[in-house]
């Protein structure tokens, strides 16, 4: 029973974090390349750190 308790709590934790988070960064404007359609709403943003790597192959003729 504690640990199906543990789980619960953990997991009521998490969504709260979550939607704590979500109605934060909704006050926040993003840019009007990013706006979600008008039908469609933002549901989470996140801020994210690293590099993208991007290869180009030859195949005959063509590049990709």
């Amino acid at each position: 029973m504690r640990h199906h308790t543990k789980g619960f709590v953990s997991a009521s934790l998490l969504a709260t974090a979550i939607a704590a988070l979500s109605y934060s960064l909704s006050a926040q404007q993003l840019p009007p390349q990013l706006q979600p359609p008008a039908n469609e709403q933002l549901l989470l943003q996140v801020h994210a750190k690293g590099d993208q790597v991007y290869t180009c192959k030859s195949d005959a003729a063509q590049f990709t």
